[in-house]
């Protein structure tokens, strides 16, 4: 793997970290997340900011897009709020 590539990873993951370790200081008790719109959505969009952060998730880099990944067949995703 070349240098650039490698920086442009580790970059990508110092992100993912960053509104990771954001998500710990916000994320309420189940309850509440529950019972609160606003601390709700606040963190499901720093989930979603974490996603799209990710190796590989920029734009016009995701080989994988419209495919099933067969690692998680079987696998439901969640169906939303």
């Amino acid at each position: 793997m070349k240098e650039q590539d490698m920086n442009r990873i580790l970059v990508k993951l110092d992100e993912m970290d960053r509104y990771l370790r954001e998500l710990g200081e916000i994320l309420p008790e189940e309850d509440e997340y529950h019972r609160d719109l606003i601390k709700r959505r606040a963190c499901e969009k720093t989930i979603e900011l974490a996603y799209h952060r990710s190796p590989g998730r920029e734009q016009g880099n995701n080989p994988g897009y419209g495919r099933k990944d067969k690692r998680y067949e079987g696998v439901q995703e969640h169906p939303g709020p």
